[in-house]
């Protein structure tokens, strides 16, 4: 059979499926329709006491909610069935792809593993699309056209999980993952979402998103529905070593949309003191998955904390107080509210050497965060390091004037000792 006829197969095969779940949906709206405009619904038998009158309006209630999320669900597969003209629009989706797999008694893969794509925030754009057809990279169309890509990635990952993001069909109104989130941090909520019951989910990406504030929803999301086996890096030997960024693995569980399991759920973060290939082995990991405090041996060091004690130490609590307008007290007692703010997981749990945490200990109740008594926040961020952050072939080629250039660290890893020399660092900073 030619590619065309193929081609042509599947676009049918998309359009009978959609109007499969058009007629049911219909079906399904008629029949909700029905029992809205019943009597016994509608409360409008005689001799209906009252207790049975709010029962009765409670159930009329949830009734035209549910139609109402039906009828947006059919609204998005008519728009869809129109749209849906030519092969060249059939979308890939993993379910029809991989009928076999998530119809089948699994439900999904048994092991999801990868290395997404790092793409800072401000280069996510759509792939399909070139910006030269938009007026060019920095055209207001084509500032459109990605933020009109990133809400589609935000929707997406957001009808995925929907108990975590408050999502439904019928709103407009939902949870929306951090808008300075790298793109990767979608592939792990979508690449989660693969997984069967049983599952194992590997993936080996920059560690950004342990310690900065995009990693809050991931973190959240991981800590409450999901199990943070591992995360593992190493000091010794990157990943990538030709990669400019720092990398770790993450092994987790398959997530539980309905319950927030995940917080019973243990973590462990292992920093390697050796290259990856003298600690493979079985051994190996049964000792890490035997420990249950922080220990360090000669080849390992490793950090095991309860989720529901990260998901502590990440919240923010702020005194509704705080919120009352000048000169006038709160009445009755105060209420403290609490949001997950994200917690600086790779800084403290991978990198801290042991004498941070006897710090800790030593000063419980005697350090406070730097936070709480002073103003931390960050610079302007640019997003073009490639300008500022400067090999010596690139201050050849563009012949900038010393006088302009300033030594700088741009990774830790680039310091060989506590003293830092500026003829080990590689990149001059363009001032």
């Amino acid at each position: 059979m030619r590619e065309t006829d193929l081609k042509k197969e599947e676009l049918d095969l998309f359009r009978d499926i959609l109007a499969h779940k058009r007629h049911a949906l219909q079906n399904h709206i008629a029949e909700l329709t029905r029992q809205i405009k019943s009597p016994a619904v509608q409360g409008s038998l005689p001799g209906i006491d009252a207790v049975t009158d709010q029962a009765a309006q409670r159930r009329l209630e949830q009734l035209r909610a549910e139609r109402e999320e039906k009828q947006a669900e059919l609204d998005r597969i008519t728009r869809a069935l129109s749209a849906l003209r030519s092969p060249q629009q059939v979308p890939f989706v993993w379910d029809i792809a991989f009928v076999e797999i998530f119809e089948g008694e699994k439900k999904g893969f048994d092991i999801v593993i990868g290395n997404p794509p790092y793409v800072r925030q401000e280069m996510i754009a759509p792939p399909a699309l070139d910006p030269n057809d938009f007026g060019g990279e920095t055209s207001d169309r084509w500032k459109e056209q990605k933020k009109a890509y990133k809400a589609k990635l935000q929707e997406s990952v957001a009808a995925a999980w929907p108990r975590f993001f408050c999502y439904s069909l019928s709103s407009e109104k939902f949870r929306k993952l951090d808008g300075k989130s790298d793109l990767y941090i979608y592939f792990y909520l979508h690449g989660l979402a693969l997984l069967n019951p049983q599952g194992s989910f590997c993936f080996i990406t920059s560690n950004s998103w342990l310690d900065v504030g995009y990693g809050a929803d991931l973190q959240e999301f991981l800590l409450k529905h999901s199990h943070v086996k591992f995360i593992l890096d190493n000091e010794r030997k990157r990943s990538f070593a030709q990669a400019d960024v720092n990398t770790i693995i993450a092994l987790l569980a398959p997530p539980g949309n309905r319950r927030e399991s995940g917080l019973d759920q243990t973590a462990r973060f292992v920093m390697f003191k050796v290259p990856f290939e003298e600690v493979l082995s079985a051994d190996t990991f049964k000792a890490l998955e035997a420990a249950s405090e922080r220990q360090s041996t000669d080849r390992w060091r490793i950090t095991v904390r309860s989720q529901r004690d990260l998901f502590e130490e990440g919240l923010a609590r702020e005194e509704d107080d705080k919120a009352a307008p000048a000169g006038k007290k709160s009445r009755g007692p105060l209420i403290k509210t609490a949001r997950y703010e994200g917690n600086k997981w790779g800084g403290k749990y991978l990198r801290a050497p042991d004498i941070f945490f006897t710090i800790l200990e030593k000063g419980r109740g005697k350090l406070v965060r730097l936070g709480d008594i002073a103003e931390v926040r960050f610079g302007i961020k640019t997003g073009a390091n490639e300008f500022f952050y400067l090999d010596e072939e690139k201050i050849r080629q563009w012949r900038i004037e010393p006088e302009f250039l300033k030594p700088v660290i741009k990774s830790p890893r680039e310091c060989r000792s506590i003293v830092i020399k500026p003829e080990d660092l590689k990149y001059k900073i363009f001032m």
